[in-house]
């Protein structure tokens, strides 16, 4: 990637009506702003979204809403454990395809049921359009609470712990996840490793928050903070953080 204006990128996720194309915005200290980037790193389009602020944006996922298809970004990094709600802006992806400009943002504010939480990865159910959000811990197991994705703008929704969750090599620094696009599974990425839970047949993406973790093979990167699944989801990308990063693609098989 060569575009200036991307430094320290830490969501991605593929359009669903740009096929080929990614949706992605920087960490915190940044304007709100979403890039659209190609597979080959390059900046095809920015948008900055009005309504929002960019306190510490962490991840972005896209999913079904009313509009048809929605993405989510997710202001939800805390690394202090201190802020009293935590936000979600959800953007009619319509408004991202074509060109460059400002588009609008509904502030969904959520609380944790139990006090604050950092975290940097969150996730869209493509089935019910509910969103996951994945604490990043120290230790311990990482939790995980569900978002209505549907909430009303404005709104104010206390999370819903849904599991609890151990991954491999007693890692827990869980930096971004994505849902796959059309199977119920789901990655989860730590700085060097990638992680995918799937669902048996049959079930949903709830139901792989209780599957075993499959390592995938991926690029080493110093500071892996995005991971996504291809359009059609036959591979993933992950992007690390700094200047000029490189974008490495791992295909199925």
């Amino acid at each position: 990637m060569t575009s200036p204006r991307i430094t320290e990128l830490s969501g991605l996720v593929a359009s669903r009506l740009q096929p080929g194309l990614f949706l992605a915005h920087n960490d915190s200290g940044d304007l709100p702003t979403l890039f659209t980037l190609g597979l080959d790193g390059a900046l095809v389009a920015e948008h900055e979204v009005e309504g929002a602020t960019a306190f510490d944006w962490e991840d972005i996922a896209a999913g079904p809403c009313e509009a048809g298809s929605c993405v989510f970004i997710g202001d939800i990094g805390d690394n202090e454990k201190k802020r009293a709600e935590i936000v979600v802006y959800r953007v009619d992806e319509a408004a991202l395809v074509g060109g460059t400009g400002k588009v609008k943002a509904e502030a969904l504010r959520a609380v944790y049921p139990d006090g604050p939480h950092d975290a940097e990865a969150l996730l869209a159910d493509p089935a019910s359009g509910d969103l996951l959000v994945f604490t990043k811990q120290q230790s311990g197991p990482t939790q995980v609470f569900r978002w209505p994705g549907n909430a009303a703008a404005g709104s104010l929704t206390t999370l819903e712990q849904v599991a609890s969750i151990q991954l491999p090599f007693g890692v827990s620094l869980v930096t971004a996840g994505d849902a796959h696009p059309c199977a119920p599974r789901f990655l989860l990425r730590t700085y060097l490793n990638v992680f995918e839970f799937r669902a048996p047949p049959g079930g949903s993406l709830l139901d792989a928050l209780k599957a075993t973790p499959v390592t995938l093979p991926a690029a080493f990167e110093l500071q892996g903070e995005a991971v996504a699944y291809l359009h059609q989801g036959d591979g993933f990308v992950t992007i690390a953080e700094g200047a000029t990063p490189a974008v490495h693609v791992t295909r199925c098989p």
